[in-house]
């Protein structure tokens, strides 16, 4: 996870074979309620989990 902010959080990504990058990218996730759609913030729950996970903390968190 490289980024997690109030509603979403962004994974980074690289493919590689050897020491070539072959391939690069992210993804964004959104956190919404299942029936409105509306974005809603990530739980503080969610966000400990995820800190704690990581080796190197995501930007806007710091490490616990």
């Amino acid at each position: 996870v490289a980024r997690i902010g109030i509603k979403s959080m962004t994974a980074a990504f690289v493919v590689m074979r050897d020491d070539e990058v072959l391939t690069e990218g992210e993804l964004i996730y959104v956190h919404a309620e299942r029936g409105t759609k509306n974005t809603t913030p990530l739980s503080a729950h969610f966000i400990d989990k995820v800190t704690a996970f990581e080796k190197t903390p995501p930007e806007g968190r710091s490490s616990p």
